[in-house]
């Protein structure tokens, strides 16, 4: 269909505004395209503003043919679907693709001539094997056939003449009798289609990964969500690119025992990029009780840990903003970004935390790790600023050439858990005060301060309100227990959790309670202690672990797992005994013999180990295990080599 010649009298109104045509840069063109440039633009000017072609022509010495000619190359669409403006002056530029207007030609291969067009005009008759080409490049579905992942062009030519034969092509048609059967005609028609179906398209070529890159860097402004400091925060999980060890005394000597890597756990402000609570898993993999811990961090005030590295101090005004800005304790950003890692959905961080905190939970789409950048750039940062300088680091990636003999290096130099706890909190403090140039030179802190202490502060700190007893605080798991006991056979009223017996001074001596449902609040982190509720809502009090479960702290998880060993046989105390040094000694018995077996391998006992001792605050028992070889020899001496026969014994000198 011919498309239809402008002229001012038709010319749409929207079209003949100049102002809003694509510019070009003149200076950027050798002088006599200049030359050109300026009269043909100096012709259509005149021409759309006196309507007279007569005088563009005389004033800019343009044919008036060449100025209507000009013109509707001008207001012709581009790709993009704007108009091509004065960049239609160029010669350069194509205003419209060239279209073939007789058949694709035949003949006698090498015989044949004229082939321009006709790829596509050959496209357009014979859309069954267009539409199988598409599905060729794209990758897309076909009955009977396995897509090939990032197909080469030599393999879709040598498919597309194969479609061409079976279409009942002949050797005297196009493209059969071309040279090269169009493989060049298919090279373009492969990049423009691409670049046409841009998320399918590099899906295909180039995987996965690389379309869902593509949803960032688009150019597209959008709606900002955050505005002010605390509007919106991440959280994010990352696994230490460094392995520390567990030191365990033995009979024979100090063990140092790998153990798996730790998980960082970090909550990060997103318009100061500060750091404003972490947590850090001594396990295989971060529970949500781990995301937990980090809300909590967020919400009380940071302290310094009692650094036991020597020499390994905060620097000057470092700390996280509960800490160091008083006005920030408390605070939680309106809306928190999470992924779709399985502890994300938990009911105590998807109900209860959000109860807790009102912030709005954001969850972003499988493997669309841009809508968390903030944090996922931040380990990068954070390991550099010093678990990557560590002896015992694994590297960023398998080829990284820093990764070398981790565990190795771990053991040799003893670096416990408790060194990289240390490290960590000191990591995390620093680079809260370390200033950036992405923040103007300021630190995260500053930049806190600056909105905080200015003229017109730019956002009121939101604190929570005080926890109740149906909304308690974060860690806390609310359950329904019946307090039993019987009175004709003197057993006082009392609660039981997780195979133990709580109770109170209150609780008993109130007999009538007993058959009675109350609501306990455990929290998990120390089992010694829970705070009971009547049914009606009043408060009956705190109620404490009888017998050794109430002396030292231990996780719900800790007390699971010795319950669990004993049910096994394999753990058992006497009336004296208290569970939570027994399983240490159950674990340390065990890690040590895995260190003597394994020496160079990660023990996930001592992992359980270090985890058991971080939560209790106990040291590190030492083993018991009998039979053990010294800790020195965690590999096998060589035996002495004898001497060769051929050599001559020697005649040692004695000296008188």
């Amino acid at each position: 269909m011919k498309r239809e010649r402008y002229t001012r009298r038709n010319l749409p109104p929207e079209f003949a505004d100049t102002s809003r045509w694509r510019r070009v840069d003149v200076e950027a063109l050798p002088e006599e395209q200049q030359t050109r440039f300026c009269r043909l633009q100096l012709a259509i000017q005149t021409y759309l503003q006196s309507g007279s072609l007569k005088t563009a022509s005389a004033l800019s010495h343009v044919p008036k043919s060449s100025i209507l000619d000009q013109l509707n190359r001008c207001v012709s669409i581009a790709a993009d679907g704007q108009l091509w403006g004065w960049a239609g002056l160029l010669r350069s530029v194509p205003v419209k693709a060239y279209e073939r207007r007789i058949g694709v030609p035949r003949g006698a291969p090498g015989a044949a001539r004229g082939f321009a067009g006709a790829f596509s005009k050959f496209l357009e008759e014979h859309q069954a094997i267009r539409d199988e080409l598409d599905a060729i490049i794209l990758g897309n579905a076909r009955r009977g056939k396995i897509r090939e992942a990032g197909i080469s062009i030599k393999s879709v030519a040598k498919t597309f003449r194969e479609l061409c034969v079976t279409q009942g092509i002949h050797e005297d048609e196009y493209p059969l009798n071309s040279k090269s059967c169009g493989r060049k005609s298919i090279e373009r028609y492969m990049k423009n289609l691409v670049e046409e179906e841009l998320i399918a398209g590099t899906r295909a070529r180039y995987g996965d990964e690389a379309a869902r890159r593509l949803s960032i860097g688009t150019g597209m402004s959008r709606a900002p969500l955050n505005v002010a400091p605390y509007d919106a925060g991440g959280m994010d999980a990352h696994k230490i690119d460094c392995i520390g060890c567990v030191v365990i005394p033995g009979p024979a000597g100090h063990q140092s025992v790998a153990i798996d890597r730790l998980w960082l756990v970090v909550h990060v402000e997103e318009v100061s990029k500060a750091i404003i609570g972490y947590s850090v898993a001594i396990r295989k993999e971060p529970s949500s009780a781990t995301i937990e811990q980090t809300l909590i961090c967020t919400g009380e005030q940071w302290r310094p840990r009692a650094l036991s590295i020597p020499g390994l101090r905060y620097a000057e005004g470092s700390g996280l903003p509960s800490g160091v800005i008083p006005e920030l304790m408390g605070c939680f950003p309106a809306v928190i970004k999470l992924d779709n890692a399985a502890p994300h959905f938990a009911v105590r961080i998807a109900e209860n935390a959000r109860r807790r905190t009102g912030c709005v939970l954001a969850w972003g789409g499988i493997g669309r790790w841009e809508h968390n950048k903030v944090v996922e750039r931040l380990f990068r940062t954070l390991e550099s600023y010093g678990f990557h300088r560590l002896p015992s680091t694994t590297g960023s990636n398998p080829n990284d050439p820093l990764k070398a003999n981790a565990i190795e290096e771990a053991i040799e130099h003893a670096i416990t858990w408790e060194a990289l706890l240390d490290l960590t909190d000191v990591i995390v403090a620093e680079y809260n005060a370390t200033k950036s140039r992405g923040l103007g030179g300021r630190s995260p802190l500053e930049v806190l301060r600056d909105h905080l202490h200015a003229l017109e502060p730019s956002f009121l700190p939101r604190c929570l309100p005080p926890p109740t007893s149906s909304q308690p605080e974060l860690g806390i798991v609310v359950e329904t227990r019946t307090v039993r006991g019987n009175q004709s056979q003197g057993r006082r009223p009392y609660v039981e959790l997780d195979r133990c017996h709580y109770t109170s001074p209150l609780l008993a001596r109130s007999f009538g309670l007993i058959g009675t449902q109350i609501r306990v609040h455990v929290r998990e982190s120390d089992m010694r202690i829970v705070v009971a509720f009547f049914a009606s809502g009043g408060e009956l009090g705190t109620l404490r672990a009888q017998g050794a479960w109430g002396n030292i702290p231990h996780t719900r998880e800790m007390r699971k797992q010795i319950n669990a060993l004993c049910d096994a046989g394999e753990l058992c105390w006497g009336p004296g005994d208290d569970p939570v040094r027994k399983l240490l000694q159950y674990l340390a018995d065990k890690a040590y013999r895995d260190a003597q077996r394994r020496p160079r391998k990660i023990s996930r006992t001592a992992t359980q180990l270090a985890e058991a001792a971080h939560s209790s605050g106990l040291a590190v028992p030492a083993a018991s295990a009998p039979g053990l070889t010294p800790a020195t020899a965690q590999e096998p001496l060589p035996r002495p080599r004898p001497m060769p026969t051929t050599l001559k014994k020697p005649t040692w000198k004695s000296v008188t």
